[in-house]
């Protein structure tokens, strides 16, 4: 098995443990305070889960105009290790801060008929 590869990020690192066609498994640390940039991901489902520490994630409204997309707060959800897994489907922008340091899991799955692309991210502001 290769070893894992690892991102330095401005909020903290990711570790891509493992990616094939249709899954992709990376283990996050972030630093207390920090936050990843508004995002979505085109053809890929993600679901979060905490291993330490806690951390918020921000859902922004969807159908909305072009020009408020991914700038409406639609729900912000509280998550640590006794929280249940989040699930968010794919073209739902995202955000997370980490209230605490914090490791959580991402597992990454291509929507039905498409391959797994670790480089589907849109940002919408860093």
């Amino acid at each position: 098995m290769p070893e894992p590869q690892i991102e330095i990020k401005p909020w903290g690192h990711c570790e891509r443990l493992f990616c094939d066609d249709l899954v992709e498994l990376t283990r996050i640390t972030v630093k207390a305070g920090g936050k990843s940039s508004r995002h979505h991901h085109c053809s890929k489902a993600n679901l979060f889960w905490v291993e330490s520490g806690s951390m918020y994630v921000t859902i922004f409204q969807a159908g909305v105009s072009p020009e408020n997309f991914g700038k409406r707060v639609a729900s912000v959800l509280w998550l640590s290790r006794d929280s249940e897994p989040l699930a968010i489907s794919q073209m739902t922008v995202h955000q997370f801060e980490a209230l605490t340091d914090c490791v959580c899991y991402e597992l990454y799955q291509a929507e039905p008929g498409t391959k797994l692309d670790p480089n589907d991210i849109i940002r919408i502001e860093e």
